[in-house]
């Protein structure tokens, strides 16, 4: 938990009751698994599995949004951690080391960096109110075009 929580106890207290780390298996597993048409399904697979349109307060939706776009960010940094090939770097997703260096060689450190920004770049208009649904699904759409346009180009 404490490596979920970032060494933050207030956050690892939060992160205890809200099934933090059913949530990060439930996502790696999913996201290893995703096609470039699965954008829409899957974000409405985040929505209800995360319960983010149970939550009623529009700020507590944000703070578990944003929560969910930080384990994107995690999963996509540590593909490139393993696409660099350092073993010596600790990686958040430990217990998918394995699948993460095999989804790695497929992309290339350019479309990872590329990703990243994506991510990064959703954080910040989050924190500019924008509409966490529309937010989302861009997100994954970008993202997996990205990703599979890297595939593409790859087999040409």
């Amino acid at each position: 938990m404490s490596l979920i929580a970032n060494g933050s106890i207030d956050r690892a207290t939060m992160l205890s009751g809200s099934g933090a780390l059913e949530k990060k298996t439930w996502l790696v597993n999913r996201i290893l698994k995703l096609e470039i048409n699965d954008n829409l399904t899957f974000s409405k697979e985040l929505f209800d599995e995360w319960h983010i349109h149970d939550l009623e307060v529009l700020e507590e939706k944000r703070t578990q949004v944003k929560e969910l776009i930080f384990s994107f960010l995690m999963y996509y940094r540590d593909l490139l951690v393993c696409k660099i090939g350092d073993r010596n770097l600790p990686i958040y997703h430990a217990d998918w080391r394995n699948a993460l260096v095999s989804k790695s060689q497929s992309l290339s450190e350019d479309t990872l960096f590329r990703i990243l920004n994506v991510i990064k770049t959703s954080i910040e208009y989050l924190d500019y109110n924008a509409n966490i649904n529309l937010l989302l699904e861009n997100m994954i759409t970008k993202i997996l075009h990205i990703q599979f346009d890297n595939n593409i180009q790859s087999l040409q």
